[in-house]
């Protein structure tokens, strides 16, 4: 029974330490603020919902109001850095394949 005991709360410790690493990615740089989410999935949820307004969309909104123009999050299983600020947007268009590693949708490439 006390070995049963053990091994489970060896589980309990290993998965919350998983967790947290997956929360606080180590960066040799400096990372902007923001969520990872839940592991693996992230916040594909959120970002995916549906919404009916001209509005940005509310993932975006509750995200700029609480990280500001610059955060991180993980959707569809990838860690990604989203600026809403025009200024960083520019200058990472000019530099492209230069220090930054751009994905683009299907749909943006079309």
């Amino acid at each position: 029974m006390l070995f049963a005991c053990a091994i489970s709360a060896l589980i309990v410790i290993l998965f919350s330490h998983w967790v947290y690493r997956w929360r606080n990615p180590k960066c040799n740089g400096v990372l902007p603020p923001g969520s990872m989410g839940l592991p693996i999935i992230g916040e594909t949820i959120e970002y995916l919902t549906p919404y009916a307004t001209d509005d940005p969309p509310p993932f975006l909104q509750k995200r700029i109001s609480r990280y500001g123009p610059i955060f991180r999050t993980n959707i569809l299983g990838q860690s990604v850095v989203i600026s809403t600020d025009a200024e960083v947007n520019y200058r990472v268009f000019q530099q492209e394949n230069n220090g930054f590693e751009l994905c683009y949708s299907e749909s943006f490439t079309r």
